[in-house]
């Protein structure tokens, strides 16, 4: 059976950008103000740069950048400031961390948390911690 690799990246960015909104939604609910987060790090400089925009040729417009984590929170009532980054397959690849190590140690955010989706189908999060990030932990 051929898969047609153009319709399978169509449904999976689709996909994505749901679970994005059902994280946006979820976190609206329990009392956050979001907005995407539109910066990236660059290691080579060591700093933060807005995370560059993107051009679609075919529909001539051009969308933000994807920034690291996908979400910027806010808390009023507690002051709480964190970065949360949406994986529908729960763990962050190598780059993420690294990101999230920076982003930490950097005081850019007080606390990274991941959003996932349970065997269920549910929203859970987990924090990331400098235990995940330097690998001294199993994964849960």
């Amino acid at each position: 059976m051929v898969v047609d690799k153009k319709a399978q990246g169509k449904k999976n960015r689709q996909s994505g950008a749901n679970f994005e909104r059902r994280i946006r939604a979820d976190l609206e609910k329990q009392g956050y103000i979001v907005t995407k987060w539109l910066n990236q790090v660059d290691f080579v400089k060591d700093t933060l740069i807005p995370a560059p925009h993107k051009f679609n040729f075919f529909t001539k417009s051009i969308t933000p950048g994807q920034g690291f984590p996908d979400f910027l929170a806010y808390k009023m009532d507690t002051k709480e400031i964190i970065g949360v980054e949406s994986k529908s397959g729960k763990y962050l690849d190598q780059e993420e961390k690294k990101r999230c190590k920076w982003l930490l140690e950097h005081k850019i955010f007080e606390t990274i948390k991941v959003g996932f989706k349970d065997s269920k189908g549910h929203i859970n999060y987990y924090e990331v911690t400098e235990e995940m990030l330097n690998g001294k932990t199993k994964k849960t």
